[in-house]
């Protein structure tokens, strides 16, 4: 069930570690949002902006990894410790959704 909130697509599903979406959640880039890579990053055409660390985990949502092997696979590239990726993961999440970059 999909629920369409001041225009942010979100998936209902049972909450988890970040009380928005759970660890199973996969998110999936919107279609008709531009993304343009560049060497620092990712700039969109609905002016937001991505440095090097968010934009891998934007690259990364592709509609079929969860967002628990997103946290794992960004831990062990940063090599950081599971509670600061769960939370930079989350922060990357929360503000791809609230610019309707993502689809959770």
């Amino acid at each position: 069930m999909l629920l369409n909130l001041i225009g942010v697509h979100m998936e209902v599903q049972k909450k988890d570690v970040f009380g928005r979406f759970s660890l199973s959640s996969v998110p999936r880039a919107v279609e008709d949002v531009i993304a343009r890579s560049y060497k620092s990053g990712i700039m969109m055409d609905n002016g937001l902006a991505l440095n090097e660390t968010a934009a891998d985990i934007y690259r990364r949502c592709d509609g079929k990894t969860t967002i628990g092997d997103l946290i794992k696979t960004y831990g062990i590239t940063y090599a950081i410790d599971h509670e600061t990726a769960t939370g930079d993961v989350q922060s990357v999440l929360s503000h791809l959704v609230d610019h309707q970059a993502i689809i959770i």
